[in-house]
């Protein structure tokens, strides 16, 4: 898949910005997965940043999580990739908020995106789900 789009520099008082498939709506005050409210698309990145480090509030987080891939799931296997991603995010589809990613239905609802980056990325295999949507105001 590729890689998010590196970050323009945070800079004061400048509007959110989002670089690729991404959409800020809301007069910029959130954003959504690309094509939202329909399902998101397989191969996707995006970066937002300038994101006010405030605490975020969820309005909609429906994101393919690991264990839809794979129906012969072992949960005696363990991903290293999961490591420090509780939510078992791993590399598959997630929105990433500090250094924690978020899968499944529960998204970052309180989480500050302190560095003012939220990163989205969309594995090119396996379903697509509804998306996201979140807000910073």
């Amino acid at each position: 898949p590729p890689s998010p789009p590196k970050p323009p520099p945070l800079l004061p008082g400048l509007a959110v910005q989002a670089t690729g498939p991404c959409m800020l709506i809301d007069d910029g005050a959130c954003a959504t997965s690309p094509n939202f409210p329909n399902n998101y698309g397989p191969n996707e990145a995006c970066t937002i940043t300038n994101v006010p480090p405030t605490p975020l509030v969820v309005a909609a987080f429906d994101v393919q999580n690991h264990f839809d891939y794979d129906d012969s799931y072992d949960p005696n296997s363990i991903d290293p990739s999961w490591e420090g991603n509780p939510a078992g995010c791993g590399t598959y589809d997630f929105l990433e908020v500090g250094d924690t990613k978020y899968c499944g239905t529960n998204g970052p609802s309180g989480a500050a995106a302190l560095n003012g980056v939220i990163t989205w990325h969309s594995s090119p295999r396996g379903s697509t789900f509804g998306g996201w949507k979140v807000c910073w105001v």
